[in-house]
């Protein structure tokens, strides 16, 4: 446990730091990025725990080998991280690529995109670090991927980024509705309608949706209908999650102006709101609800950022952070309760050799 305390307390400070200190030299700034990604690499890719371990490592055994594309069908796993199995020489690299990838790619992202980027850094270890870096990591590195692609103005390379996703997992698909997704603001009371509508869908689309789960392309179908059975009575809604979202919601509203000040400010907010319409108009099917949304979701970790960054007020944005360092840390905690024994104690290969 000591070793996420001594995260938290780094990330938290560093943070701090960045928003009431002086501001970061350019060389300062990327040194600290580059250190800490550095070690984000180290603490994810030789790590000896966290989700699925085990069964990744089964998952390898069995796609490491000539009939590898057959075996990709039989896991119904995406062709492209079957691929990576077979051609990688160990389990083990395989988890160091992968954090890498995921690594680099998140800090770079946060690095071009945040005012804070340690801030942010702080604010997804609790809901992508532990959770998809450390566990579900083919998600993880589609995230990583999709990213930077959501911010990309160039519609083609947009598309390829993120077929390139799906790829290692195809839940990336749902990112392509960020076509759909309105630059600029829309009234207030449409918010709210959208929102409403979606709660209906939540509850009276449940059967529905069941029955028509066949006109999906073949392997996703199969996902789908796996997931819809596993998680038949389950049912994501109006939870502490959920209010949180909507609580985070208005604040990100309260500062739009300050959000539209930026380039791309507005697109990141209504990624935010459609997270929120994922999150609970496809409650009735937790699975593709939770990892649907987050690729949108994420989009919060560049927001705070910039409604902190805009507030002039030192009172004010001490409050404002105060509350999403308290966020930030509930997650994590929440983290650790549901999910400690798959975590604790943390496991790496590197202590084994010292």
């Amino acid at each position: 446990m000591i070793i996420y305390l001594l995260i938290f307390i780094l990330t938290a400070t560093v943070a701090f730091a960045e928003v009431f200190g002086k501001e970061m030299r350019v060389e300062v700034k990327f040194g600290i990025m580059a250190l800490y990604t550095i070690f984000l690499i180290c603490f994810v890719g030789f790590r000896d725990c966290g989700f699925d371990y085990d069964s990744y490592k089964y998952y390898y055994d069995v796609l490491h080998s000539s009939f590898w594309q057959n075996n990709a069908e039989y896991l119904m796993v995406e062709k492209g991280y079957a691929l990576l199995n077979y051609v990688m020489p160990s389990f083990r690299l395989l988890y160091v690529l992968f954090a890498i990838l995921s690594c680099t790619m998140l800090s770079r992202y946060l690095y071009r995109n945040s005012y804070y980027p340690m801030l942010s850094h702080f604010l997804l270890l609790g809901v992508l670090v532990y959770l998809y870096f450390m566990g579900q990591y083919r998600q993880g590195l589609a995230i990583a991927i999709v990213l930077p692609a959501l911010v990309c103005m160039n519609r083609m390379r947009r598309l390829m980024l993120i077929l390139l996703a799906t790829m290692v997992h195809n839940s990336a698909f749902i990112a392509l509705l960020s076509f759909f997704v309105p630059k600029n603001y829309i009234k207030g009371r449409y918010y709210l309608m959208l929102l409403m509508a979606a709660l209906v869908v939540n509850i009276g689309m449940t059967n529905i949706f069941t029955q028509y789960i066949g006109i999906f392309p073949e392997f996703i179908s199969q996902k789908l209908e796996f997931y819809s059975e596993s998680e038949e009575g389950l049912r994501f809604g109006l939870n502490l999650a959920m209010l949180l979202r909507l609580t985070v919601f208005f604040i990100f509203y309260l500062y739009r102006h300050e959000i539209e000040k930026n380039e791309g400010g507005t697109l990141l907010f209504n990624y935010y709101f459609l997270s929120m319409l994922i999150y609970l108009g496809l409650g009735f099917l937790p699975q593709l609800s939770g990892r649907g949304s987050i690729y949108f979701y994420i989009s919060e970790v560049i927001l705070i950022p910039m409604v902190l960054y805009g507030i002039p007020n030192l009172k004010q944005k001490a409050m404002v952070f105060a509350f999403f360092l308290l966020i930030g840390t509930y997650r994590q905690v929440s983290f650790f309760r549901t999910a400690g024994e798959e975590f604790l104690p943390y496991k790496s290969v590197i202590s084994k050799i010292f």
